[in-house]
């Protein structure tokens, strides 16, 4: 799992944000990097569906979630190489992101972080060029909370 200088309790991960911390390093890896930045967390939110952050961003949105994975994947420049490196860490962007998640997990009551509060971290940090993409797309911050708030009711 990522290393994070602020002890960060990843135990209150779910499996699904889990998963898209591992997507997202998956991504930082291709592009030859041992740090994962905020960008990564929105394309492993994404990857990591079917999840509850592809399901704020498809009822956001308004379109399938692989789709608007696409077209964020579709403006990063960097190739993909072959790079493993031993460990893995946060950037700054990375790390803010994170800090945000478990404060957006916090004011939806919630005691586990999910994949959709990863993607209201990233997009309260707003360091993500993918961001832009949700943006035009009418997924703001305001909006993702109160997807959420909707998807966490019984």
């Amino acid at each position: 799992m990522l290393l994070h200088k602020r002890k960060t309790n990843w135990d209150s991960f779910e499996e699904e944000a889990r998963l898209a911390i591992w997507h997202a390093q998956e991504t930082a890896r291709k592009r030859g990097s041992s740090l994962v930045e905020a960008n990564d967390l929105l394309l492993g939110v994404l990857a990591g569906g079917p999840n509850n952050a592809c399901r704020v961003v498809e009822l956001g949105c308004g379109s399938e979630a692989p789709r608007v994975f696409e077209e964020i994947e579709s403006r990063r420049s960097e190739e993909e190489v072959d790079f493993s490196p031993d460990e893995m860490g946060l950037d700054a962007t990375g790390k803010c992101v994170v800090d945000r998640t478990f404060d957006e997990a916090r004011q939806t009551g919630s005691e586990t972080v999910g994949s959709e509060h990863l993607l209201a971290g990233i997009i309260s940090a707003g360091d993500a060029a993918g961001v832009e993409v949700l943006l035009a797309h009418g997924l703001d911050l305001d909006k993702v909370r109160s997807l959420i708030r909707v998807l966490q009711k019984p």
